[in-house]
């Protein structure tokens, strides 16, 4: 016994009556398309030292959007300086900071390279920021903290005036108030200083962020790119801004039924459920990253690091853990 099939093609006609094919839409409801945006991202250290041959070969194919990279007056990581973060090695020396002169001097030249890239056919030119890095060394006073040191020498650009926290006050922390590290503080690209990771919702990092944005503005540039955004932080700031939010979304009789008290001043963010947290309290995951298997690439990342402490720990970076 077999069964003898048919080898029939059905219609659209047919198709639509059964409801097994959607109707097209109309002339004039069809989607309309596009090409895509031209996106250029270009990194390169040398655009004002070959300006004339950059603008050339960039009008020669101009994309509708160019990013480049660390181009700005102000790094938000290290200060004025002519180098990208991260700053370290050789990069230290060859790009110190600049003078207030030699700020002004760069800034002339960079609204110089902006305006001739749009004049070139560029539409949108953008440079990078990141609002969670800062590179250098609090005790050496390098990077960010040279800059720091030298703030009211800046005060011409607009900087508003000096926060009285010492940079190291403006670093994420973790719910016992150690310093928290989204990568490893000795990070290679930033040796012999390191890479801190800053807190977004602190007033002075985002005084001086807003800052680094404005002089950006004021080159001429369409826009940012912002990197990372990473916030993993239990410091003050984040705790005032976690109760200002619970306010804004919960009444008191809301409060007091989902969290056991009325007035938000009551209530923390909790970490039970941060299992990073969670993992580095416990000494199982401490000797399971020391352990033979781990051991070669755990002295390669971190030369010297035994976490022997929670700070010790939380320099190995989030990543890592």
């Amino acid at each position: 016994m077999y069964h003898r099939s048919v080898d029939r093609s059905i219609s659209r006609r047919e198709l639509l009556q059964l409801g097994l094919l959607p109707a097209l839409p109309s002339p004039a409801e069809a989607p309309q398309t596009s090409t895509p945006l031209t996106y250029v991202i270009d990194y390169a250290m040398d655009h004002l030292d070959r300006l004339d041959a950059y603008v050339r070969e960039v009008a020669a194919a101009a994309p509708q959007l160019l990013h480049l990279g660390h181009d700005t007056p102000f790094k938000g990581g290290s200060g004025p300086r002519r180098a990208p973060e991260p700053l370290g090695g050789a990069q230290a020396a060859r790009y110190p900071l600049l003078s207030p002169a030699a700020t002004g001097e760069y800034i002339q030249a960079l609204k110089q390279l902006i305006d001739r890239l749009h004049r070139a056919g560029v539409e949108m030119v953008i440079p990078y920021v990141c609002n969670q890095t800062i590179g250098g060394d609090d005790r050496q006073r390098r990077g960010l903290w040279e800059f720091y040191d030298h703030w009211d020498e800046y005060r011409e650009f607009g900087l508003p005036a000096k926060p009285q926290a010492d940079p190291v006050e403006w670093l994420q922390r973790d719910p016992e108030g150690n310093i928290h590290f989204n990568y490893p503080k000795t990070h290679p690209g930033f040796a012999p200083g390191y890479r801190w990771a800053p807190c977004p919702n602190n007033e002075h990092w985002d005084l001086y962020l807003r800052f680094v944005v404005q002089q950006i503005a004021g080159c001429g540039y369409d826009g940012v790119f912002v990197d990372n955004n990473i916030l993993h932080c239990y410091c003050h700031y984040c705790q005032a801004a976690f109760k200002r939010y619970l306010a804004s979304r919960y009444s008191s009789r809301e409060l007091k039924r989902c969290f056991g008290a009325a007035d938000p001043g009551r209530l923390r963010m909790n970490w039970d459920a941060d299992k990073t947290w969670w993992a580095k309290k416990q000494p199982a995951f401490r000797e399971f990253l020391l352990s033979p298997a781990n051991r070669e690439e755990f002295e390669k990342r971190f030369p010297g690091n035994q976490l022997r402490s929670l700070a010790e720990l939380n320099e190995a970076g989030n990543g890592y853990l």
